[in-house]
């Protein structure tokens, strides 16, 4: 039998034709909310990435952002990124600032003790042995897991 001579307009088999076309109607459409929800989810995650600075600023992920154009919004991201760098090294050498002022203060009462280096305790003797360590040196020699440095 030709696919012409088959009675799909009438009866059962038209009943049953039009639930097979609703059906995949349904799905197509799930899917494609499926597919949407998708899409959505993949770029707001990418979105997430351009403003939590885990990730590169990069092509793919702009386009992923839904960013497919240069823009004010592009330059920001990177000058915040860049911003970002600047004050978190800032930050670090604050923090080796303070750790050499409180060693520094260590070494001065030490100094001023007017001690001579054999009569030095072990605490003191440690906070000497920082001061003068260099890097390159070799690791301070300890009996214990803790070390003043």
């Amino acid at each position: 039998m030709k696919p012409e001579e088959l009675n799909l307009s009438q009866g059962l088999a038209k009943t049953l034709v039009d639930k097979i076309y609703i059906q995949k109607a349904k799905e197509a459409q799930l899917s494609g909310n499926i597919a949407i929800e998708a899409v959505r989810k993949r770029k707001a995650t990418a979105e997430e990435h351009l403003r939590s600075h885990n990730k590169h600023v990069a092509a793919g992920l702009l386009a992923a952002a839904g960013k497919f154009q240069l823009s004010e919004d592009n330059g920001d991201l990177v000058r915040d990124r860049v911003q970002e760098k600047e004050h978190h090294e800032f930050n670090k050498q604050l923090q080796r600032k303070d750790s050499y002022n409180a060693l520094h203060a260590k070494v001065q009462e030490i100094e001023n003790s007017n001690l001579p280096p054999e009569k030095w305790n072990q605490r003191q003797l440690k906070i000497m042995l920082c001061w003068y360590k260099r890097e390159g040196d070799d690791k301070l020699p300890t009996q214990e897991a803790r070390s003043a440095c």
